[in-house]
């Protein structure tokens, strides 16, 4: 999504917005809401909705992890910035961008600083690539070839003990080549008194 004015961001709270509408259809659906805000000109919010596995579809090897993802979801902002991880893979693109990826697993809040939206059944999780030594200069070099890269990511609760383990994908998703010309204005956000 363009950003004009504001930074877009409580995208659970913005009718017309993917993750608003599928929280007002569902009243079971929990969502992770991952906005990567990328800096201009013009300034871009990419915004990734995950959807929480309804409880009678998990996995019973899973359920370590849901106990881990409903702490996350309680816990001090604080916390969560020490335990978000992102895992990169640059699979497609110029030489240049596919080694400047590091193709490592790393604490998000101890490269940037995060801010988070909690509501009752979302949370929303802000990166803001400006603020970034490591992904501030690789966007500044994906920028201009987009149509190109091809980068997998991936969302991870650091686990710190051993019950946690083995950690578990939160969401991944795959950038195939964007467009980011098609990027559309971010619906207005719902006024707190409607």
């Amino acid at each position: 999504m363009r950003v004009h004015g504001c930074i877009p961001q409580d995208f659970a709270m913005r009718p017309g917005c993917v993750a608003h509408d599928m929280l007002c259809a569902n009243r079971e659906t929990e969502l992770f809401i991952l906005n990567i805000l990328l800096p201009g000109p013009p300034a871009l919010s990419l915004v990734h909705v995950f959807e929480r596995t309804p409880v009678a579809q998990r996995a019973p090897i899973s359920e370590h992890a849901h106990r881990l993802y409903d702490h996350f979801v309680a816990a001090e902002p604080a916390w969560r910035d020490r335990r978000l991880k992102i895992l990169a893979n640059c699979t497609g693109g110029p030489l240049a961008i596919r080694t400047a990826v590091p193709s490592r697993p790393a604490v998000i809040g101890n490269k940037m600083p995060l801010r988070w939206h909690r509501h009752e059944r979302s949370l929303e999780v802000v990166l803001d690539v400006a603020f970034s030594s490591v992904a501030a200069p690789v966007w500044r070099l994906m920028r201009g070839v987009t149509r190109k890269v091809v980068l997998d990511l991936a969302l991870i609760i650091e686990a710190k003990e051993d019950e946690q383990l083995p950690e578990q994908v939160l969401g991944c998703m795959q950038w195939h080549k964007p467009n980011i010309a098609d990027a559309q204005p971010a619906p207005p956000l719902r006024n707190s008194s409607g």
